[in-house]
């Protein structure tokens, strides 16, 4: 998305069609809490030029999938942007163009960003949600031409993002689809994980189950 022409395109929009209400409904991940308070700063700048429901906000948070969830981000990192997200509220919870539901909204998506450490039943162990994150991020850098780094100018996300080992990947080939041949596929993957070093020692268990053992070190996995 190119942010100045979405934004000249809802200006548009507000200013020409013929609206009743307008709004936003943001689906929140782990890269949306470094600059959602600037995006709710330019949402209250257009209910200041067009009316205390252009737009009003919802907030809803992403749990798949799980690595791009806020629950992946290191726990001292979640506790900053919750405190960012406070400081947000205790400068606007008196603005008349702020809905006490747009205010509640926040404050759950503050308590799910301290609080919360599995962001649903089945989600992947901690150690591969951040494999994950690193892998699915290079790989969109080196696709697309893009760079997270220079992207994301929060510090201790850089390091936070340098300091995940990289993972070796390779084409997979394809894969029959038949869902009944699940679990030769689950034990071929198995396989072909031990041989080629992504796990040490397979599990059987799914991330996230109670039978899985969580690793306490990213070098073991």
């Amino acid at each position: 998305m190119v942010w100045d022409t979405w934004l000249a395109n809802i200006h548009k929009f507000l200013q020409e069609g013929n609206v009743r209400e307008f709004h936003m409904m943001m689906t929140i991940n782990a890269l949306c809490l470094f600059s959602i308070t600037e995006f709710m700063d330019e949402m209250v700048n257009l209910k200041e030029q067009y009316g205390k429901h252009f737009p009003t906000m919802s907030f809803n948070i992403l749990r798949f999938p799980s690595f791009q969830s806020i629950v992946t981000l290191p726990t001292h990192i979640r506790n900053e942007r919750a405190d960012a997200l406070e400081k947000w509220i205790a400068d606007n919870k008196d603005n008349p163009l702020v809905h006490d539901m747009e205010i509640d909204g926040i404050k759950r998506l503050i308590e799910y960003t301290r609080v919360i450490e599995t962001g649903h039943a089945n989600t992947s162990s901690e150690v591969t949600r951040h494999r994950d994150f690193k892998t699915f991020y290079t790989q969109y850098d080196n696709r697309r031409g893009k760079n997270f780094i220079e992207t994301f100018k929060h510090k201790e996300l850089q390091k936070w993002f340098v300091s995940i080992p990289e993972t070796e990947t390779k084409p997979v080939g394809l894969f029959d689809g038949d869902a009944t041949k699940g679990s030769l596929h689950k034990q071929e993957l198995e396989q072909r994980a031990k041989k080629e070093g992504w796990v040490i020692k397979p599990q059987g268990a799914n991330p996230g189950s109670q039978e899985f053992i969580e690793e306490k070190n990213n070098d073991k996995i």
